[in-house]
């Protein structure tokens, strides 16, 4: 709130590439999607993946057409034109599986999510991973099985716990039972 508010103060506050990431992150977990979409704009100056990514990441969060889809597919190899680390790619994956889901193609959702993870070896990549096809899982209605994800991730990273209860990614996961029991027995 302290850095949303030097920025609202001050606009140059975000001049830094560090705030600016965090001032992007902070609005796009919150569902501020002008704010974060003001945030991407003014970060295409910089290198940092966050920034770089912030287009795709945008239309995850908003993207539920066909239009969406291929235009997510474009920025998905746009980025991976400039940089293609391995790490980067599998989550920009996600980003195109949450727009299938949210375009209503569960069953591409699940197959672009299963391919991604294929490609990744490192288990804390993997483990990483885990909490976005949670995200995809809850868009696509699957919820016990989201819940299972996250379960299986937070025993993984248990200190991760509040940052799961409280994301916006999960907030239609709130009045789940099995995700209730899970923050209950965690905390």
């Amino acid at each position: 709130m302290a850095l949303e508010n030097a920025a609202e103060a001050d606009p140059f506050a975000l001049a830094d590439e560090d705030l600016l990431v965090r001032a992007y992150r902070i609005a796009i977990n919150r569902l501020d999607l002008d704010k974060a979409r003001d945030r991407c704009t003014a970060g295409q100056l910089y290198e940092h993946p966050s920034l770089r990514e912030c287009e795709l990441n945008l239309l995850a969060h908003t993207g539920e057409s066909e239009e969406d889809v291929q235009r997510a597919w474009t920025e998905l190899a746009r980025l991976d034109s400039l940089a293609p680390t391995q790490q980067w790619s599998a989550q920009r994956r996600f980003f195109v599986a949450a727009v299938l889901a949210r375009a209503g193609r569960p069953d591409s959702a699940v197959n672009v999510m299963h391919r991604a993870r294929e490609r990744v070896a490192d288990e804390n990549e993997l483990a990483n991973l885990m909490m976005m096809e949670a995200w995809v899982r809850t868009l696509i209605g699957d919820l016990d099985g989201a819940v299972e994800l996250l379960d299986r991730y937070l025993r993984q990273m248990p200190a991760e716990l509040d940052k799961v209860a409280g994301h916006s990614w999960f907030r239609a996961l709130h009045d789940h039972p099995g995700f209730r029991a899970l923050v209950d027995t965690l905390q």
